[in-house]
C-alpha cells in the first residue's frame, strides 16, 4: 500500500534542516508491509506540480503531511506558517480524496485546533513511527481510527483529550535512513548537517518549552551504540561526514552522554558532529572534553539569562556558576559554543538585564559567540501561556497557534539592543531576531567565529 508523506518549505528556509521525523515514520512504515515515499517540498521550485505529479504517479492510499512549526518564532518579525500549510491540505484535497493525516511537532501542540485548521481525516498526537502504522492497518481493515492511541479526528474535535504516543523502545525502531529518504546530497550542498536522535523527553519544567508535550518529561534513551552504528551507516552508504545531535538535552542524563561519546569514539565514526542540547546542569570537564575526542567541534547552549533570579522564574535548572563553568570546560576542550540568551522574559528590568550582561562579559571566553533573541512565544499548554494572561501579554482565549509573544512590560527590544551595544558586545552578539540591517551580516560572523556551514 503507498503512502505519500509530505514535507512542506513552510517558512521559504534557506538552508533548510533534512526532516528527521517523516524519515523516521517512513523507514517504520516500510517495516510495516507499506511502501512510503517522502515528497519534499522544502528542495523543489513548483510545490504544487510537483504535489500533482507525485499524487498521480504514487497512487497513495493516504496522504500525511507534517506540520513542525507555528510559525518563525521572531517576535519582531514574526510569519505565521499555518496559512502555508493550509494552502499545501487543501491543494492535497483538490488532488485525491484519500484521508488525510497530519502530525508533526505542531500538531502534537495543539491537535484539535489543527485537524480542524487544515481540514485534515486525522491528527497524530506525539511520536507518529507507531501511530501512523497503526492507523493506515486499522483504515485498511475497516476498524474505527478514533479508538486508536494518540488519533485525534475531526469529528471527536473538543470532546476529551488525546494522550500522545510515545516509543517506549526507541531501539526497537528501524533506522531513520535519511538518506534513503531524501535528497541528502541537495541538504549537504546547502550546509546542512545530517540529523541523529539518541534520546527522546526533557525532565527539565522551563516556563516557555513544548518538549514535554511533544516527546514527554521522561527521557528514553537509545544504546549508544546503536547510535554510533546509525552514523557508520550513513557515513559508509551515502559519504556522509558532519551530524547534529539533536537531543533536546545532548548531555542529561550525564552517563549516558558519556557513553555516547566513548560509543562514537570506538566505532571509528571519525566525522564532524554538533548538538544545541548542552545543559549546563549535567556538563562536567570529563564529558566536554569526550566529546571533543568524539569530534565535536561547536555546540549551542540555552543558557537563556546570566541573572539567577530570572533563571529560576524560567525554570532552567541551573544557574549562573554552573554557566561559567562548562564556558570554562568547553574553553579548556577547545570547543567553541554559542550562548543562546534571551531577553524580555517574565521577570525580566533593567537591572535583571545589566546582571545577564555583567556575566556575559566575565564568564564567557573572547571566542564563545552569544545568540540573542527577544521576547518568548508563548505556546499554548505552558506555564508561560498562564503567566502571558496573568500579566495581560495575551487575553484569556487567546488562540495561541496563532502568533504570540511576551515581551516584559519593563523594558523595549530597543532598550535592549541599545544596553547590549553600549555594553561591548556586538562583535560577540548576533541577534536572531530579524531587525532590518543587522541579521545578514551578524549571521555572517557567527557561522566564520564558530566556523560553521551556512546552514547555522
Amino acid at each position: 500500500m503507498n503512502v505519500l508523506l509530505v514535507q512542506p518549505n513552510l517558512g521559504r528556509v534557506r538552508h533548510p534542516v533534512p526532516p528527521l521525523g517523516l524519515c523516521q515514520i517512513a523507514s517504520a512504515l516500510k517495516a510495516n508491509v507499506f511502501a512510503p515515499r517522502i515528497l519534499d517540498l522544502a528542495l523543489v521550485k513548483d510545490p504544487r506540480r510537483e504535489l500533482a505529479r507525485a499524487i498521480e504517479d504514487w497512487l497513495p492510499v493516504a496522504v500525511g503531511l507534517s506540520v513542525p512549526t507555528l510559525d518563525n518564532g521572531d517576535a519582531m518579525r514574526p510569519r505565521p506558517h499555518l496559512p502555508q500549510a493550509s494552502a499545501i491540505a487543501r491543494e492535497i484535497r483538490s488532488l485525491t480524496d484519500v484521508p488525510l493525516v497530519v502530525g508533526g511537532p505542531a500538531v502534537s501542540v495543539a491537535p484539535h485546533k489543527l485537524v480542524r485548521r487544515l481540514e485534515a481525516d486525522y491528527a497524530i498526537v506525539g511520536e507518529g513511527e507507531q501511530a501512523m502504522v497503526d492507523l493506515l492497518s486499522c483504515l485498511n481493515a475497516g476498524g474505527q481510527p478514533s479508538e486508536l492511541a494518540g488519533v485525534c479526528t475531526r469529528q471527536t474535535y473538543s470532546k476529551y483529550r488525546v494522550s500522545p504516543t510515545r516509543v517506549e523502545n526507541l531501539d526497537e525502531m528501524p533506522f531513520a535512513r535519511v538518506a534513503e529518504w531524501v535528497s541528502v546530497n541537495d541538504y549537504l550542498r546547502r550546509g546542512a548537517w545530517i540529523p541523529v536522535q539518541s534520546k527522546r523527553g526533557c525532565q527539565f519544567e522551563c516556563m516557555y518549552c513544548t518538549y514535554p508535550q511533544i516527546e514527554g518529561s521522561e527521557y528514553r534513551t537509545r544504546n549508544p551504540d546503536t547510535v554510533a552504528a546509525e552514523m557508520w551507516e550513513t557515513k559508509s552508504q551515502w559519504k556522509v561526514g558532519r551530524f547534529e545531535i539533536v537531543d533536546a538535552t545532548l548531555n542529561h542524563p550525564a552517563d549516558h552522554a558519556l557513553a555516547l561519546c566513548e560509543a562514537i569514539i570506538q566505532s571509528r565514526v571519525k566525522a564532524d558532529l554538533r548538538t544545541s542540547g548542552l545543559h549546563p546542569a549535567s556538563a562536567s570537564r570529563e564529558l566536554l572534553a569526550a566529546m571533543k575526542r568524539a569530534g565535536f567541534t561547536s555546540v549551542v547552549c540555552a543558557a537563556d539569562s546570566g541573572d539567577e533570579s530570572m533563571l529560576a522564574r524560567m525554570g532552567k535548572g541551573f544557574a549562573p556558576d554552573q554557566i561559567a563553568e562548562t564556558a570554562r570546560w568547553a574553553r579548556e576542550a577547545d570547543l567553541r559554543v554559542g550562548w543562546s540568551f534571551v531577553f524580555g522574559g517574565p521577570g525580566e528590568t533593567e537591572q535583571t538585564l545589566r546582571s545577564t550582561i555583567r556575566f556575559m562579559r566575565s564568564a564567557l571566553g573572547p571566542r564563545d559567540r552569544i545568540l540573542s533573541s527577544l521576547g518568548l512565544r508563548v505556546y499554548p499548554g505552558t506555564e508561560l501561556a498562564e503567566t502571558a494572561v496573568d500579566d495581560g501579554a495575551v487575553a484569556p482565549g487567546a488562540d495561541l497557534v496563532e502568533p504570540a509573544f511576551y515581551f516584559s512590560p519593563k523594558l523595549t527590544p530597543y532598550r535592549v539592543l541599545s544596553l547590549l551595544e553600549s555594553a561591548g558586545l556586538r562583535s560577540r552578539v548576533v541577534h536572531l531576531s530579524s531587525l532590518p540591517g543587522r541579521g545578514s551580516s551578524w549571521g555572517a560572523r557567527l557561522r566564520r567565529a564558530l566556523r560553521l556551514p551556512r546552514a547555522f
